[in-house]
């Protein structure tokens, strides 16, 4: 019955490179190009949670991980949008630290990803009650 909902996760669930080593869990890759260490989102998790975001009509996935900033805008077959919070400069030339600031404004849910570097707002989203 809320308004809104942002569900919050480490490691991405989506990456629009589906082979983008995506990390699985169960069964695990035994590609030699997937590296146990790293993955750059979780597919076994995406499979598992993916339908249950989309039944309860998520809006929103916030993740981190990646130490890159990133806005994965939501599509047809993937109902929610998701915002990979950015680190300091451990992706060279692409990393810059954020803030993921979230506030409502009557009916909306407002985003705004601050890039702690310039000092500036990075992106700003909007989201409109469920």
């Amino acid at each position: 019955s809320a308004p809104f909902l942002v569900a919050f996760c480490h490691i991405p669930i989506f990456d629009d490179d589906p082979t983008h080593n995506p990390g699985d869990v169960a069964p695990a890759d035994k590609d030699p190009q997937y590296s146990a260490d790293f993955a750059y989102w979780q597919r076994t998790c995406s499979q598992l949670w993916g339908p249950l975001l989309q039944k309860a009509r998520c809006q929103l996935v916030i993740t981190a991980h990646m130490h890159a900033y990133r806005y994965d805008p939501a599509t047809r077959d993937r109902k929610w949008a998701q915002i990979v919070g950015g680190g300091p400069e451990l992706v060279k030339g692409k990393g810059f630290p954020t803030v993921i600031e979230g506030f409502t404004e009557g009916r909306s849910l407002r985003i705004r990803v601050h890039n702690i570097r310039t000092g500036t707002i990075q992106d700003e989203y909007r989201f409109d009650a469920r």
